[in-house]
């Protein structure tokens, strides 16, 4: 019996050294295998099953057998607020094995699909495969709480200060927070933590993380102790007046008394009033002119504040500051950013007034483009259905973004892919000129490619060649089925298509089905024979042009 009650003793003294009472182990989720893993199996936002394999490794599902397979590995993790204490692993014919520490893993290999674990089969060569998990740990608790400050003083009068309760581990399952005072005849505080001067005196604020229960066994506290002062106008013996946050004592002295005050000892006081002090105001939002910006090294650009808010804040003043001062540093007063290096930095505007607000401007610090160049533009006129690629050089070499987007003024006439510079000469609507437009960091370059074509009128003896093209208004020929073009139509191409010569429209890209005409080995083309081709009374006639 006395050993019994030493050792609960011992217990006791371990677990308020540790400052903890142990976590009870439950039951946190079964998961169950349903199908194929994909990617990663999940239940109830408590536990991830997470599959990886060997080399030859694969896996597979059964209904009867569950997750099986050669050379596979399942990893049991918990969700961010939980803490796993133990698995059991349960086999097609529910026979068991418990994994108690971590990694938990359930696995099998190349050579054998028996389930393991911690190297053992759960039954070897009999067992097939995992049909479920068992998860086993406890609800991450709160191990402490902090305050962002111990202590603090605040005057009567309404002045406010924000504690912020911060609560470890960062992956407790339930961090919030209770916030109460010991007087809130001295000193009031809200649900978010803002303590209100109300009366002078002492009183201490006190945070707690309940851990979402209403067990006060493992709570965790934290606390500031707040001094509220009060300002008195102080009237000495000789006449002369002073004001400020004095100590008082006694508490409430009577004219003529000896009376202690903060500065100066004892002095004979020949009265001592109240000063009410006007509520402090503190600031809620800041609004900067831009929230992100673009500077070049070496230059400088001046960020300022367009509004604090509240109008009437008590102390509307601020400082600058910058995170990354080998990128860009700032005044501290004017809000001048000065570009030193190519990267980002963040310059933020804080309030002076310990309220903590802020407001952020990104800045992005480059070297920018001078100059763009295009280096192959065609000093020519090229057929119309030419294809090419236009490259620019882009100075200096070291600019931050290099990258050259292309435009055509006019793709009907000549397109151009807008990141390769590839373009084509088209036909559309017939041919002409377009200009090309190449911009890199806000430079720009040009130049102009015009198209033309192998034919502008046609006659009797021409030979139009594989490729060749024309552009010469109405034009009939004497076929079957009889075909026509016009300029509506844009620039005709010869073109062979399915083994014979066929005339392609620039407009749309169809051909007349027109099947007489055969693409032979030593044939190149269309012969022209007789006609004028100006009207359906005097068509062109034509046929195989041989080589």
């Amino acid at each position: 019996m006395m050993k019994t009650r030493i050792l609960s003793i011992v217990a006791l003294l371990l677990m308020a050294a540790t400052g903890a009472m142990a976590q009870t182990e439950t039951l946190l989720t079964t998961i169950t295998a349903t199908a194929k893993e994909q990617a990663s199996y999940s239940t109830a936002n408590v536990a991830t099953v997470s599959f990886s394999y060997t080399a030859g490794g694969s896996s597979a599902y059964l209904a009867n057998w569950g997750w099986w397979g050669y050379g596979w590995t399942a990893t049991v993790t918990a969700a961010e607020e939980y803490t796993i204490t133990k698995c059991i692993f349960y086999d097609d014919a529910d026979r068991t094995a418990t994994d108690s520490e971590a990694p938990f893993v359930v696995e099998t290999t190349e050579e054998d699909k028996t389930p393991q674990v911690n190297g053992t089969p759960i039954l070897a060569y009999t067992s097939k495969g995992i049909k479920k998990i068992e998860v086993y740990g406890y609800a991450t608790p709160v191990s402490d709480v902090t305050l962002s400050q111990d202590d603090a003083v605040l005057t009567v009068g309404g002045e406010t200060l924000t504690l912020t309760a911060t609560v470890a581990p960062a992956n407790a399952k339930d961090k919030t927070v209770t916030w109460t005072t010991s007087d809130d005849a001295v000193a009031t505080v809200d649900a978010n933590g803002v303590v209100t001067a109300v009366a002078a005196g002492t009183a201490t604020i006190t945070a707690t993380a309940t851990n979402g229960t209403d067990d006060t066994s493992d709570d965790k506290t934290a606390t500031c102790t707040v001094t509220v002062t009060q300002n008195y106008k102080v009237t000495l013996a000789d006449g002369t007046e002073d004001s400020g946050n004095w100590t008082i004592s006694p508490a409430n002295p009577q004219p003529g008394d000896v009376v202690t005050i903060t500065y100066g000892g004892t002095k004979k006081v020949k009265s001592v009033k109240a000063v009410k002090k006007a509520a402090v105001i503190k600031v809620t939002i800041i609004t900067l002119n831009k929230t992100e910006t673009t500077i070049n090294v070496g230059s400088t650009e001046t960020l300022s504040v367009t509004a604090i808010d509240p109008s009437n804040a008590t102390d509307k003043t601020y400082t600058w500051n910058s995170d990354n001062t080998a990128v860009a540093t700032v005044n501290a007063t004017t809000g001048e950013v000065t570009a030193n290096a190519v990267g980002t930095a963040n310059i933020t505007a804080t309030a002076n007034d310990g309220s903590g607000v802020t407001a952020t401007c990104a800045v992005t610090v480059i070297v920018p483009v001078s100059s763009i160049t295009i280096t192959n533009a065609p000093t020519e006129a090229l057929f119309v259905n030419s294809k090419g690629t236009l490259t620019a050089t882009v100075l200096p070499d070291n600019a931050t973004d290099k990258t050259v987007t292309w435009s055509s003024s006019d793709p009907d006439y000549v397109s151009i892919n807008a990141t390769t510079g590839e373009y084509e000469v088209k036909g559309t609507k017939g041919y002409g000129s377009a200009t090309i437009t190449a911009t890199a960091g806000g430079k720009t370059a040009t130049c102009t490619i015009t198209g033309k074509v192998t034919y502008t009128s046609l006659k009797a003896g021409d030979v139009i060649r594989t490729g060749d093209t024309f552009y010469a208004g109405n034009v009939y020929f004497n076929t079957k089925p009889a075909m026509s073009f016009n300029n509506s139509n844009g620039v005709i191409t010869l073109v062979e298509n399915s083994g014979y010569y066929k005339f392609k429209r620039g407009s749309n890209g169809t051909m007349p089905n027109v099947t007489s005409f055969k693409v032979a080995s030593n044939t190149d083309g269309i012969y022209i024979v007789s006609g004028s081709g100006t009207s359906t009374s005097d068509k062109f006639t034509i046929a195989v042009h041989t080589k």
